[in-house]
């Protein structure tokens, strides 16, 4: 009983929490069961109490352990406490960032408000503006196809009227040309004229001579039986005169009307010229007033317009050496459309209505002559003699006198009337 007794005790003390099960138990079941039972029971509890020694053991091997892992946990958690305490100082750092960031945030999304309000209204004014730039640019474009259109039109006005000026200068060149051949021709014809003049000059002495003769052989040999032979003489060497002064006077008259054409083609040449000269005026002030080209430009064709050769509206381009054209930049042409046609002036054939018949007096006195008097003779104010006039001897000393002291330019009217025979 006493080995039990110590026994219950050791297991007991060994293990406390399973001590009031088996106490219980024994004290429950000893009166019971038998002492083979409790034998049996002892050894299982000496069993178990073997098993629970070596868990004993274990355990508190586990705990040498434990309270080793705890001692270096300890001092890694004190090696690990600054960086903790640096972590926690960087949390809370990190937490003032994220509140400062946070109110940040809150301002930049206020002034994103606040600059998208702001941007729907500058979108709203932009467009606005975009819409009022779009139809001004549609006007920009369409005066540019205006203008665009218009200096095409400038540029073949241009170049149309280039053409034309060379074209004008060349026809103005040859009838420079035709004029120096007239005025050659008409100094000839004036050479020829004087010429005829002094011949007919001398056949006015010779046939005054011959007047006086026939007088005085008239007057002392009416009675002599020669005087019929010597009248008949007489009157034919008077129609042989008045037949080559009749000669003289249509030659006379044909480079009367020879040179009255010169005067006329020469006075529709200067007509041409001064039409020639205005129009360049008119298209250099237009030039000027459409502000088309260079006014450097526009003003050097108006100087070279006025400062121009009186003969010769293009002497700056013909007299000039033969250069190069000038480049296209330099004029410009704009063409004015009008209404009507306007008038047209013809370079070889100019309005007779612009000209003006310039005449000497006596040619005058001549025309009208032959306008009254429309018979095919030759009229006696145009220097034509008829056939049997006499005039007295001191009209024949007048005349002669007057003939010698007169220019051979102007006519001398002859008066003769003729004798009776007794």
């Amino acid at each position: 009983m006493t080995s039990l007794s110590t026994l219950i005790g050791s297991v007991v003390e060994s293990k406390n929490t399973s001590a009031p099960y088996s106490i219980i138990a024994l004290s429950s079941s000893c009166d019971s069961i038998s002492i083979e039972d409790i034998c049996g029971n002892l050894n299982k509890l000496k069993k178990d109490h073997e098993a629970t020694a070596k868990a004993c053991l274990k355990a508190k091997k586990d705990k040498t352990s434990l309270h080793k892992l705890t001692e270096q946990h300890s001092e890694e958690i004190q090696k690990l406490k600054p960086y903790i305490d640096q972590l926690i100082q960087n949390k809370l750092k990190l937490e003032q960032k994220i509140f400062d960031l946070q109110w940040t945030r809150q301002f930049k999304e206020q002034e994103l408000a606040r600059a998208k309000s702001e941007i729907s209204d500058e979108s709203s004014i932009n467009e606005a503006l975009i819409d009022s730039y779009e139809v001004s640019l549609q006007s920009i474009h369409d005066e540019l196809l205006l203008f665009k259109s218009r200096m095409e039109e400038s540029t073949k006005m241009k170049e149309h009227l280039s053409e034309e000026i060379l074209r004008q200068g060349n026809i103005f060149s040859s009838q420079c040309q035709e004029k120096r051949g007239k005025e050659v021709e008409l100094r000839e014809k004036m050479e020829e004229t004087h010429h005829l003049h002094e011949l007919l000059d001398s056949l006015e002495e010779t046939y005054t001579a011959l007047l006086k003769e026939n007088v005085n052989r008239t007057s002392s040999s009416n009675q002599s039986p020669h005087s019929k032979s010597n009248e008949k003489l007489l009157l034919i060497e008077q129609q042989k005169y008045s037949d080559q002064l009749k000669n003289i006077n249509n030659e006379l008259r044909e480079l009367r009307q020879k040179k009255q054409s010169l005067a006329q083609q020469i006075d529709s040449k200067k007509k041409l010229k001064e039409a020639m000269n205005e129009e360049l005026k008119n298209l250099a002030r237009e030039l000027k007033s459409k502000g088309i080209g260079n006014n450097s430009d526009t003003r050097r064709v108006a100087e070279n317009s006025s400062a121009a050769d009186l003969t010769s509206p293009f002497s700056n381009h013909f007299s000039a050496p033969k250069t190069p054209a000038p480049s296209a930049q330099k004029f410009s042409f704009k063409r004015t459309v009008v209404n009507h046609d306007p008038q047209k002036i013809s370079a070889t054939t100019p309005d007779i209505r612009l000209l003006k018949r310039k005449t000497s007096p006596n040619e005058n006195v001549i025309d009208n002559a032959n306008q009254n008097n429309n018979s095919s003779r030759v009229d006696i104010s145009s220097f034509a003699y008829k056939k049997n006039d006499f005039r007295k001897a001191s009209d024949i000393n007048s005349v002669s006198n007057s003939s010698n002291n007169s220019s051979s330019s102007t006519p001398t009217t002859y008066t003769f009337k003729k004798l009776k025979k007794d």
